[in-house]
Parts: structure tokens; sequence; C-alpha cells
């Protein structure tokens, strides 16, 4: 019974072997696309809520997104809130992007806050969640170049207080 079904299975295989061939090629061909537009990224900081996110090289993030971003020497994990064209302002220490309010300055730092202003062509302000967390909010970090984006990220492990 088992060689027969085992004869019955190579005879199959000699009849599909073309197209399974080629199925398999294209297969492999799809995956070395997909994981060379992407890659795992470690968030080491509490600047968002979460521990991991996959990041996709080609695909420019937008208003709200969580993006990848190149500053200095390191890769931080912040979202899109300001745009070109969106007006940033400050108000007693709680800064608003086009009236909606993105954050506050964190009082205990000595940094300075960045000010008011039309965020101009090319550039976005960036925020964290987390209250510390370095971003536009601050002349030391700023507006960020579009260029200095490394593409959209999406996260996937999110702290859990109850898991650390």
């Amino acid at each position: 019974m088992i060689r027969e079904k085992l004869s019955q299975f190579k005879e199959w295989l000699r009849e599909h072997k073309k197209k399974l061939f080629v199925n398999a090629l294209l297969y492999a061909t799809i995956c070395a696309l997909f994981f060379s537009q992407m890659r795992t990224v470690v968030i080491i900081s509490e600047s968002v809520p979460y521990k991991f996110c996959l990041q996709i090289y080609n695909l420019e993030p937008q208003k709200g997104d969580l993006c990848v971003l190149k500053y200095g020497n390191a890769d931080f994990v912040k979202y899109v809130v300001g745009v070109a064209g969106d007006k940033v302002t400050n108000i007693h220490g709680e800064i608003y992007v086009n009236y909606i309010k993105v954050g506050e300055i964190n009082e205990k730092s000595n940094l300075e806050p960045l000010e008011n202003c039309i965020i101009p062509e090319g550039y976005v302000f960036v925020v964290g969640t987390h209250p510390g967390s370095l971003d536009s909010r601050y002349k030391k970090f700023g507006l960020i170049k579009r260029e200095q984006l490394r593409g959209k990220a999406i996260g996937f492990w999110k702290c859990d207080e109850e898991n650390e």
C-alpha cells in the first residue's frame, strides 16, 4: 500500500515537475523582493509604545504614521504629526500642530522648545508618545528633513508593563 502511494506520488511529481519549479522560482523571487524591502527594528527607548517594529524602506510615511528616521548616527522611531504647511504653536508649554495638541514640553529637561513656525516644504514634525522623548518639540532635535526618513514603520510588539 505504501509503495503504491509512493509510486503514485513519484509519477505525479514527474508530470508536474516543470510547474512546481516555475512556482518555486516565483515564490522565491517574491520572498526575496519582499524581505529586501523591510527589516525589523528593535526599539530600546520608551519613545513609542512598541518594542519592535517593521520598517518598510520604500514606503513614505504620511501624517499620523510611525516612521524610522536617521538622526546623527542612529535610527529613531517616531510619529509624523506635522507636514509642510502645518502650523506649530507652543502655548504655555503645550505643543500644537494646527491647533491639535501633540505633546508637552518636559519642564524637567534643559532643552529649549522649538519656536512657533509653519513647517516648510521638505520637512516634517515628529514626536514620541513618551513625555521624555527627544523629538521635534525641541530645538536640539528640530524639524526633520524628508531625506532623513528611512521609511514607514509598523509597530508589532507593544510595551506591556505586566510583561516587563
